[in-house]
């Protein structure tokens, strides 16, 4: 069965402005004076507060502010996921190419997912400086300072500053089955295994797949059922194969808790998908809204004689 996937969740936080003065390029220049490139990028990172509620079972979204200089790069590279998810969904029927009529009018967020993060780049050190808010392989960039389209986001992430919206998914989510007679079918096959289940296929017209279509419609995509997920507590069964293959055949009411690991399937990702930004094209300046806010992040640092770190 294909592995599907999913990643845990992390902290939301929204950058903090300060009150004037130079711009980035200025600052960044006056303190490369003083200090090693990489330091640079350390300094200039971003500053963050606030974390926004959550349950476990909803997507975290918090900011990540990047400025690079010089010749320092972002470090990351990433491919477009809803080409993949709207991809995944079509399998479930159809091997059928997809184009990009199917990606306009499919249903799907809008979003990079990261592939990779290189050691010594601008995102691998605001991850070390802030590491409640690290962006970890398999997360979903949906905003770049202020940009939401696939196209867009790419051409912002050119740029020396990318205000970055960063989603990441919950590792386990609860689907909710219910049969209108005894014996109808949930519409999935599933391979036992000593302490879990995991998904095989997903059939047309059964439950789950109507479940998969509801949430489509309602944008809730983090909570879609594909082919290799796990099936990890079912009603009050879990840890044991046998009890919960029990319950999904002869209960009538089902609450089914999914587990995922969306890393897994970063190597079955399309290298056509692909788009590296460890080694991007000369930078397009930066749009003077993002500028300044990260010079005013950089002069509120100064102020404060060291970095500030994330609050929780």
């Amino acid at each position: 069965a294909p592995e599907a996937a999913a990643a845990a969740a992390e902290a939301s936080t929204e950058a903090t402005p300060a009150e004037n003065g130079a711009t980035a390029t200025e600052a960044a220049a006056e303190s490369s004076s003083k200090e090693s490139p990489d330091a640079v990028v350390k300094a200039t990172l971003g500053m963050i507060a606030e974390e926004s509620n959550y349950t476990d079972e909803e997507p975290r979204i918090w900011k990540v502010e990047l400025l690079r200089t010089g010749v320092v790069k972002y470090g990351f590279s990433h491919c477009n996921a809803k080409a993949d998810f709207v991809r995944r969904r079509r399998k479930l029927h159809s091997d059928a190419p997809l184009n990009e009529t199917d990606l306009i009018h499919e249903e799907g967020l809008e979003s990079l997912m990261v592939r990779k993060i290189a050691p010594n780049g601008v995102l691998s050190h605001w991850n070390e400086a802030s590491p409640d808010m690290a962006v970890k392989l398999g997360d979903l960039i949906i905003e770049v300072n202020g940009k939401k389209s696939i196209q867009e986001m790419q051409a912002e992430l050119r740029r020396e500053v990318a205000s970055m919206i960063v989603k990441r998914d919950p590792e386990l989510f609860t689907v909710e089955l219910n049969r209108g007679a005894p014996g109808e079918k949930l519409g999935f096959r599933f391979l036992k295994q000593d302490k879990e289940l995991r998904m095989a296929d997903i059939h047309r017209g059964g439950l789950l797949e109507r479940w998969n279509d509801e949430r489509a419609r309602e944008g809730a995509f983090h909570k879609l059922v594909f082919p290799g997920m796990k099936i990890v507590k079912v009603n009050t069964a879990s840890k044991n194969g046998g009890e919960m293959v029990t319950a999904l055949k002869q209960e009538m009411s089902l609450r089914i808790r999914i587990k995922r690991k969306e890393v897994e399937r970063l190597g079955q990702m399309v290298p056509e998908e692909n788009r590296s930004i460890s080694h991007p094209p000369p930078p397009i300046p930066p749009s003077p809204s993002s500028q300044a806010g990260v010079a005013a992040a950089m002069q509120h640092e100064a102020k404060q004689g060291a970095r500030l770190l994330p609050k929780r």
